[in-house]
């Protein structure tokens, strides 16, 4: 078995390349002042109170776990026909 050795300014810049692409990912990231938390918190609230899982919500509006998921934490929000689903869900 031969060991295959890399010159340091090329590992040098692998690591720079790999660190550029993880502050790219940073940067795509919604700062939480951005998220609509009021109704993130709502949402999951509610779901708790009515001792549902994402997973038993997502069955119950046919809406995926991911996306359940991303509305809780106000990463992403609902349109307005699946706002009023989910709450309609919740409200029962």
């Amino acid at each position: 078995m031969t060991t295959q050795y890399i010159p340091v300014y090329v590992e040098w810049d692998i690591l720079k390349e790999r660190l550029r692409a993880s502050e790219s990912k940073l940067e795509k990231t919604i700062p939480t002042s951005k998220r609509d938390i009021s109704f993130a918190s709502k949402l999951q609230e509610l779901r708790i109170r009515h001792k549902m899982t994402i997973m038993t919500l997502s069955k119950e509006t046919n809406i995926s776990c991911h996306m359940l998921a991303l509305y809780e934490s106000g990463i992403e929000v609902p349109p307005v026909e699946i706002r009023l689903n989910i709450e309609k869900k919740l409200t029962m």
